[in-house]
């Protein structure tokens, strides 16, 4: 592509764009410059908006001139039927219109969609990762609060513990049991029965993470809750 078509190409996007923000005279401006640089799709695009008056006072002639222009430089192209209706008058004002103000190129940048949708795309990534991290270190914890105790360390405390002490803590006084026995019974504050569904809880602050029988975790932060199915 030669400097005068890649000007043109340019040209003629710019012109698009101002379709669709709505500025007619501004757009119709833009596709003049490119149709003087023999751009056949701008050329076109000129003829309708002077057929139709859109940006401009309604001049069929010049219509028909940019018509031709079209037909110059693409015989064969998509749009020839359409252009030789400009040049007889049989398109009709309100196809015309609805060729410029339509899909066909009052349109948003394809550039620009594809670019929202990528950056859609990496939100919902990023979310992912997060979440991934959260039940990484949630499973971690678990895991960790669930390591049993070795029974070799679980004997030998008690017996390191009663081999110190000293005798006469072996055995209660006489003297103490009666007092022992009148003593009232302290009294004792109810506990809440726990879920027989929990297997264990860690809870740090607002964040609590629980596993419970069936292998589910859930892992809650005020009112973001999340359910890790085994």
């Amino acid at each position: 592509m030669d400097n005068q078509a890649k000007d043109g190409t340019q040209l003629f996007d710019q012109a698009r764009r101002e379709l669709v923000q709505g500025n007619l005279g501004m757009a119709l401006a833009r596709a003049l410059d490119a149709a003087d640089m023999d751009h056949a799709e701008a050329s076109f695009l000129v003829a309708l908006m002077y057929f139709t008056g859109t940006g401009i006072q309604r001049n069929t002639e010049t219509a028909s001139e940019y018509a031709h222009k079209y037909l110059l430089l693409q015989p064969d192209g998509p749009k020839k039927s359409e252009a030789r209706a400009i040049i007889d008058g049989t398109i009709g004002t309100a196809n015309a219109k609805n060729m410029i103000l339509g899909s066909e190129y009052a349109k948003p940048d394809t550039r620009a969609s594809a670019s929202l949708a990528s950056n859609k795309w990496v939100m919902i990534a990023v979310v992912a990762v997060v979440l991934l991290v959260m039940f990484l270190v949630g499973y971690l914890v678990l895991q960790k609060n669930d390591k049993p105790v070795a029974p070799g360390n679980a004997s030998t405390a008690p017996a390191l513990a009663a081999s110190q002490a000293p005798p006469e803590a072996s055995a209660p006084a006489a003297s103490q049991a009666p007092a022992a026995s009148q003593a009232p019974a302290a009294a004792t504050k109810p506990q809440p029965k726990p879920d027989p569904n929990v297997r264990s809880q860690l809870k740090s602050g607002d964040v609590s993470i629980t596993e419970t029988k069936n292998g589910e975790r859930v892992i809650r932060s005020g009112d973001l809750v999340i359910r890790m199915p085994d």
